[in-house]
């Protein structure tokens, strides 16, 4: 059993779980009763994401493992975990064998599947006749084999080939370097050449990540090119790549969750029975003229009407009184703007002194004011004038407060300056 668990909390050489939330402590807890009930030893000892150990790897035969080795990659932050064992499994090839029923041996993301002729072929099926006084089953049974004869006519037969997924020339070629290298660096016991071994491998999983990006760009491209000419192809890209499957339940009946699949369709099956109605007879449906209702379903009508008839239709409408309750809410609405005019009056007077702050006269002005003897005055001037805000009027500003020898300082300052 192996993964990525994301358990940091467990010190796995003492079995103890340090710090953590509560439900990451019962997870932990919940974990090393689960190995301690089967037997189960974990055999990473080595970090695998930073310094935490996350992807874990649990045995109950130590023996099976030989080798177990830890390698950067650039595919993932976490750490490739690699587990040599001695278990050999036959390799068995087995080819997809078409599935119960015609359509699972028909192929309808195909673009020459004559769907008009599907269609019209379906709507002169007499329905009606073939499912009168017949069960759900037996209406079933009959759907599936009309359904059955018409797809038979105008899709075409899928072709089984074998689970072979298909690799491109580069990648393999990239692969196989991937693998001389990997053996390598296992190989080797020089500290430099294993460091340039490294930086090569990771530039081959650089460029094998490339290589499967460029073959999901060609696979989405497709499929976006085909939507307008073969949508199914589209949808079944789509669902191939979803991450998530939308199911039906659990559905709750008297405070109980059920989940059951069968129990939860029966539970459908009895709530739409409740809501069903038996149809009309065609007599019933007869409309307020006497005409048919299959006349004025397949017929169209024109309704004329002028000016007279909606002058006279406007009469007819009645007028009602009521409280409009807007100028309720005026002075509510009055006070929301006298308030924030006053928070803009502000913001606007605290930005305009900041403003006026940053001016150098003025900086330079409020740091003179502070001096009051004339040659202390004096010599700030000049040394104000020489220098910028961050290394001089900043500096001036926090040894005036601090310094008790600030007009000596400021002289020297001065007189540097004019050497």
């Amino acid at each position: 059993m192996n993964g990525d668990f994301n358990l940091p909390i467990i010190r796995w050489e003492s079995l103890e779980v340090y710090g953590g939330s509560a439900d990451a402590r019962q997870q932990a807890k919940l974990l090393l009763d689960f190995a301690d009930e089967f037997m189960l030893i974990e055999n990473i000892t080595q970090p695998t994401r930073g310094n935490n150990l996350l992807d874990l790897f649990f045995t109950s035969i130590e023996e099976l493992l030989y080798n177990i080795r830890l390698e950067d990659t650039i595919m993932s932050d976490h750490r490739l975990l690699i587990v040599e064992t001695t278990l050999g499994f036959p390799v068995q090839t087995c080819e997809n064998k078409p599935r119960d029923g015609i359509f699972s041996s028909l192929n309808f993301y195909r673009e020459n599947v004559e769907w008009e002729c599907i269609n019209t072929a379906l709507m002169e099926v007499n329905w009606q006749q073939l499912m009168k006084n017949l069960s759900p089953e037996d209406m079933y049974h009959i759907l599936c084999r009309e359904l059955s004869s018409v797809c038979e006519k105008f899709v075409p037969i899928r072709s089984y080939k074998k689970n072979r997924r298909f690799i491109p020339r580069d990648r393999k070629i990239l692969m196989r370097k991937r693998t001389r290298l990997a053996k390598r660096i296992m190989a080797t016991r020089d500290a430099n050449l294993k460091i340039r071994l490294a930086n090569s491998l990771q530039l081959l999983e650089s460029k094998l990540s490339a290589s499967h990006e460029r073959e999901k760009k060609y696979a989405e491209q497709r499929a976006v090119e085909a939507i307008k000419r073969n949508p199914k192809f589209f949808y079944k890209y789509v669902r191939e790549k979803a991450k998530v499957r939308s199911t039906i339940g659990p559905l709750k009946v008297d405070d109980y969750l059920v989940g059951d699949t069968g129990r939860v369709c029966e539970i459908l099956r009895s709530q739409y029975d409740s809501v069903f109605s038996e149809p009309l007879s065609e007599d019933a449906l007869r409309d307020m003229d006497g005409r048919s209702r299959a006349s004025v379903h397949h017929g169209i009508m024109d309704v004329m009407f002028n000016e007279d008839n909606i002058a006279e239709a406007v009469v007819t409408v009645q007028q009602h009184d009521s409280l409009c309750v807007l100028p309720l809410n005026i002075v509510n609405e009055k006070t929301y703007y006298v308030f924030l005019w006053i928070v803009y009056i502000f913001a606007a007077i605290v930005c305009g002194v900041f403003l006026l702050f940053l001016l150098p006269s003025v900086r330079n002005t409020l740091l003179v004011h502070r001096a009051r003897r004339p040659d202390t005055i004096h010599d700030l001037m000049t040394v104000l004038l020489k220098c910028n805000y961050g290394d001089c009027w900043f500096l001036m500003y926090n040894f005036r407060k601090s310094m008790v020898n600030f007009r000596e300082w400021v002289h020297l300052v001065k007189e540097e300056i004019l050497m």
